[in-house]
């Protein structure tokens, strides 16, 4: 039997969340980009320029809320384009107060998006009119091996789930600020919940 490749959740230490740009936000949310029953953005949209009311956060991962779009440190991105990661992220730019583009982040939407299943107390909900699942894993974190066959780097729904060699490269440059933890594999969820796409693949017309 076949070994099942090891793959960890990184996550931010920290409850990061940059303030958008409010003009940004208004051209995002009055978009075909943004979802109105569920308030997020589409699975459709790949990547999307960010502008921050604010500076960043000088953090390796946070956030732009609303509208969710998750931003890293071009430290993170460098670790991750070094094993090959990059092509599976759709990257766009960060821009700051002024105008002007901080080359020290990026935004990032993967081009897969895993969901992180959690025990029988996790709450889920599916967007009838996008398909985007919002999902609350309660302990213990796990992921279905079922969802791993083809990935090699996926977002989740508060982070990315990486494989052995970028987790191994994270620790060893010391970034600060993150958790790399392993993810326990199953082959039947706990929480009970039946998700039809629990890999979704971003930044495709459905």
């Amino acid at each position: 039997m076949a070994q099942e490749p090891q793959f960890s959740h990184v996550t931010s230490k920290g409850n990061n969340v940059e303030d958008p740009d409010p003009a940004w936000l208004a051209s995002v949310t009055g978009s075909d980009q943004w979802c109105r029953t569920c308030r997020s953005l589409k699975p459709s949209v790949a990547a999307i320029d960010v502008c921050l009311a604010t500076e960043p956060d000088n953090v390796h991962m946070t956030s732009v809320w609303p509208p969710g779009v998750m931003v890293i440190s071009s430290e993170l991105l460098e670790i991750i384009a070094r094993h090959g990661g990059q092509a599976n992220l759709h990257v766009g730019a960060v821009y700051g107060p002024d105008g002007k583009g901080r080359e020290s982040f990026s935004s990032i939407r993967g081009r897969h998006r895993v969901v992180i299943r959690g025990g029988a107390e996790s709450s889920m909900n599916t967007c009838s009119a996008c398909g985007t699942v919002a999902y609350s894993p309660a302990p213990p974190e796990q992921v279905v091996s079922g969802t791993l066959s083809c990935l090699d780097i996926a977002e989740t729904q508060v982070g990315l789930l990486v494989p052995a060699d970028i987790a191994r490269s994270i620790k060893r440059q010391g970034l600060k600020g993150l958790y790399v933890r392993k993810l326990k594999i199953v082959e039947v969820p706990q929480d009970g919940f039946e998700i039809a796409d629990a890999v979704s693949v971003q930044g495709e017309s459905p």
